[in-house]
């Protein structure tokens, strides 16, 4: 309750930062009230996470039109803020509040930091000759506070976006925030000057120092990356078109597909085509791994052409993922259907569906409850992605153990993916809970702050009944990162699979 206090005023009473020197635009009174009722209209008309939690978004902007109606003009920034922090409190993922400039200094925190056992930061620093990572102070490992704030504090009153994150997903996502020290401390009401203090501890609390540093004037990013950048460059190697790369078979025959990004055969045919060929290569592999940590997401074909190949022939069809879109006045339910059915989901009273798919459907909801109740009115029919083996080349039934290895970054499709794939046949899910996320987002600026307005306009379920948005997907193995995986020495999360694979 304190922290909401504090949030609250912090945002609407307006403070004397640099940022408000920087962010300096005002709004009269009757431009934000305008921006804040169309705002208001954009959610009820459009969102799909308008009213199916305990969340009450109406109080809200009910409270923040008073305060508007006090004030003769109120700052974009605040504006914003306060909007951002209403649209955070809804759970919806892929929803997100941005102006059109920037509004912080490029300055940044000096030293990387990077998250750890979902409750300490580690505060770092790149050894370039090693090309990994060592503690910035040998004997004090853990960043505990900021100008004489813990950092818990910091990092729970900077955050809006990712507050209704799974556990995992919304620690990293803090952390990896806290790199931007301007605009975090802008968030929290905390000064900014020309020299802070940090305090940082030994890795059993037992003793502590506490350094003042100049601000970054050299506008320099002091990154973490996951791996030492294997992800990045995994990515970059995608882009490039370096597919090879992104397979790989160990000495124990297991074979090893890291997927970036989750690509569209119309973007990266040759993707595809060497997927089916690497996939034929594997086909007398012991196991098989899928990588999708630190994947942000994409289209949903990988999902489709894996079902494919993991789908026992003679089994029953698989119900994958159910959802549900907003009815919406600007589009018509022809194109809501048709945006759907790009993403693999089609209507489950559809004449598509074969005798088989009919009747896995007809048990399926036979047995699913949804774990969210919302008003089915505003909502078209219900859809669903159901999963049938490949019958022709180049699809076969590849019939030994997967693996599915996820992160708290994996986000979005990829997320699907893992979902999806939750409790099927000869699938097992390794890692840590996904940041799932499911959205088919719209983006609308309001017309006088320009503020641009991003949110979700359909509910994705897994199999349990439960929304892919804040819940995410638990594992079936937990594999966390150690401290050698977090220094970018090893990948142990991957070495401990393999481990268990190999037994």
């Amino acid at each position: 309750m304190r922290i909401k206090t504090i949030l609250f005023l912090l945002i609407f009473s307006g403070f004397e930062t640099e940022c408000q020197q920087i962010c300096d635009k005002h709004l009269s009174r009757e431009e934000a009230l305008v921006d804040l009722n169309e705002f208001k209209n954009l959610i009820h008309d459009n969102s799909s996470y308008y009213r199916i939690s305990e969340y009450d978004i109406d109080y809200d902007i009910l409270s923040l039109e008073k305060y508007l109606k006090n004030q003769s003009k109120v700052s974009l920034c605040s504006f914003s803020d306060s909007l951002s922090r209403i649209l955070g409190e809804m759970g919806d993922r892929h929803s997100s509040i941005r102006l059109e400039s920037e509004r912080f200094p490029e300055e940044y925190l000096p030293f990387a930091v990077a998250p750890y056992q979902d409750s300490l930061v580690l505060a770092l620093r790149f050894n370039r000759d090693k090309k990994e990572y060592e503690f910035l102070l040998d004997s004090f490992q853990i960043l505990t506070s900021i100008n004489r704030t813990s950092i818990h504090e910091i990092l729970e009153l900077s955050d809006y976006r990712d507050k209704r994150a799974p556990q995992s997903a919304r620690f990293t996502q803090r952390v990896k925030n806290l790199k931007d020290l301007p605009e975090v401390l802008h968030y929290t009401g905390l000064p900014y000057g020309k020299e802070n203090s940090f305090t940082f501890s030994s890795i059993d609390k037992e003793s502590d120092t506490t350094i003042l540093m100049p601000r970054n004037y050299v506008k320099a990013i002091s990154w973490w990356f996951p791996m030492n950048g294997k992800f990045i460059d995994d990515y970059r190697n995608q882009r490039n078109g370096a597919y090879d790369s992104l397979f790989q078979l160990t000495n124990s025959n297991v074979g090893i597909i890291a997927i970036p990004s989750m690509m569209d055969p119309e973007d990266d045919p040759n993707y595809f085509s060497l997927l089916h060929e690497k996939m034929n290569e594997f086909s007398n592999t012991k196991a098989l791994v899928i990588d999708v940590r630190e994947n942000g997401g994409g289209s949903r074909h990988l999902i489709d052409v894996f079902s494919k190949y993991f789908t026992n022939p003679d089994s029953k069809p698989w119900v994958a993922n159910v959802a549900v879109a907003r009815k919406r006045i600007d589009v018509s339910s022809k194109e809501i259907t048709q945006r759907l059915n790009r993403r693999f989901l089609i209507a489950i009273d559809s004449n598509a569906w074969n005798d088989a798919e009919k009747n896995a459907l007809k048990n399926f909801y036979t047995a699913f409850s949804s774990q969210r109740t919302f008003d089915s009115t505003l909502f078209g029919k219900p859809h669903a992605m159901v999963f049938t083996s490949g019958k022709t080349s180049p699809y076969y039934y590849y019939d030994k153990p997967v693996y599915i290895l996820a992160n708290e970054r994996t986000f979005s499709a990829a997320s699907i993916l893992v979902a999806c794939f939750k409790g099927f046949p000869g699938v097992t899910i390794a890692g840590v809970t996904t940041d799932g996320s499911s959205g088919l987002s719209i983006r609308n600026y309001l017309t006088n702050s320009r503020v641009r307005v991003k949110i979700s306009t359909m509910l994705s379920f897994q199999r349990n009944g439960e929304t892919l948005d804040t819940n995410g997907t638990k594992p079936d193995l937990e594999l966390k990162r150690d401290r050698m995986q977090v220094l970018g020495q090893r990948d142990t999360q991957l070495e401990s699979l393999l481990q268990r694979i190999g037994k």
